[in-house]
């Protein structure tokens, strides 16, 4: 009886973890990481053209700054894979949490049929798993706040090189 109730109790708290974390990711990682990815970015390109813009001759500087002015950015062009991006991520998020939730609400009828068979008290292994999700609730942001949005996962000089060989070459190619 008691490996029962352990296995019910695994099944229950690992449904109920794994439908915290999704729950989790979507509601607030997810605009974490668009911040720390955004960041690193700006980081990344602010070194690129720090240390790329101040080698050039003043005179190149102005022609690119003049060809620059001319340049007209057009932000619908991209709305549409934007959309595109949104409306996936969207289905993906709504996959992910109807997926869980079934997955919890089926363990959630395990859990009642199995503490009514074996007379368990379900009340106290509602209180184990509400304590676990909230131990790693707890953990997942604290580690999501002190370690990942701190991580720089963009490597400057690996983009700078890459870019200064990419625009070398495009120059190099149309000299010719």
């Amino acid at each position: 009886m008691n490996i029962i109730y352990n296995l019910t109790n695994n099944l229950f708290t690992i449904v109920s973890s794994l439908l915290f974390i999704c729950i989790f990711f979507f509601s607030y990682v997810v605009r974490v990481e668009q911040t720390v990815f955004t960041t690193n970015i700006t980081f990344t390109i602010n070194q690129l053209f720090d240390i790329t813009i101040n080698i050039l001759p003043v005179s190149v500087r102005k022609i690119i700054q003049q060809i620059l002015d001319g340049v007209v950015i057009n932000t619908s062009s991209t709305q549409n894979e934007d959309d595109k991006i949104k409306t996936k991520n969207s289905n993906l998020q709504n996959k992910a949490i109807t997926i869980f939730t079934l997955l919890f609400i089926v363990s959630f009828i395990i859990v009642i049929i199995v503490s009514y068979i074996y007379k368990f008290d379900i009340k106290q292994m509602i209180y184990e798993n509400l304590c676990i999700v909230a131990g790693i609730a707890i953990i997942e942001y604290v580690f999501l706040e002190t370690i990942i949005t701190k991580y720089i996962s963009s490597d400057p000089n690996t983009i700078i090189y890459t870019a200064s060989n990419q625009v070398s070459s495009i120059i190099n190619s149309n000299i010719k």
